[in-house]
């Protein structure tokens, strides 16, 4: 669940996309700030002990879409082995 999250937060942040051609484009810079920005948004919802909170958190930066759904299934060609379960407790 940790990697879904950091995927969708940093792409949503700007740190890195694809073009038309599903090519991946980083932006190193704001992959720094993005990762940093990230952490401390993790220690937030830690230090509130707020299970509402955490739960609001992973809920929204959790989304499986179109384009994970692509990395899946091209990870999965390349022999990388899928996650097997996504279970939250929340």
């Amino acid at each position: 669940m940790a990697d879904l999250i950091e995927y969708n937060y940093l792409h949503d942040y700007g740190a890195f996309w694809f073009d038309e051609d599903r090519k991946l484009h980083i932006d190193f810079a704001k992959m720094k700030s993005g990762s940093r920005s990230l952490l401390e948004k993790i220690i937030e919802v830690q230090l509130s002990k707020s299970p509402e909170f955490a739960k609001e958190f992973v809920d929204k930066w959790t989304e499986w879409g179109e384009m994970l759904q692509y990395i899946a299934e091209f990870k999965q060609s390349l022999g990388i082995r899928p996650y097997i379960d996504i279970v939250s407790y929340f």
